[in-house]
């Protein structure tokens, strides 16, 4: 059993497995690949809508991207990859928290002055 844990910890870092751990191996490549187009692909969604502070969702994106060197460079330095897209994502959540929100517009049945009678609809 720890010849699996030590397989399963290090193969996202780009390791070979000792041990069978089945399609880990394709999962891991999947996820790093989504990962990454939906970063990039967020982050470029969310500057193009400018809804939310622009310099955090290019952040997102640069972030995403960026972590295309974690395979090459050592593991510990590569935790250091996270912090841009920590950073971005606190900048929208934030920027999404202090967005002042108008009230929701009146329903159409309130604001028009014909009375609507379900009986009289054919």
């Amino acid at each position: 059993m720890p010849l699996f844990v030590d397989d399963f910890i290090w193969l996202p870092a780009g390791g070979t497995p000792v041990g069978d751990v089945g399609s880990l191996k394709a999962v891991t490549l999947a996820a790093a690949v989504l990962y990454l187009l939906g970063g990039v692909l967020f982050g470029i969604v969310m500057y193009r809508c400018a809804v939310l502070a622009r310099w955090a969702a290019l952040m997102l994106a640069a972030g995403a991207a960026v972590t295309v060197i974690a395979a090459v460079i050592p593991h510990s330095a590569a935790r250091i990859l996270a912090i841009p897209v920590g950073i971005a994502l606190a900048g929208l959540g934030y920027s999404l928290f202090r967005e002042q929100r108008a009230p929701a517009a009146e329903s159409v049945a309130v604001t028009s002055k014909i009375p609507l009678d379900p009986a009289a609809a054919k």
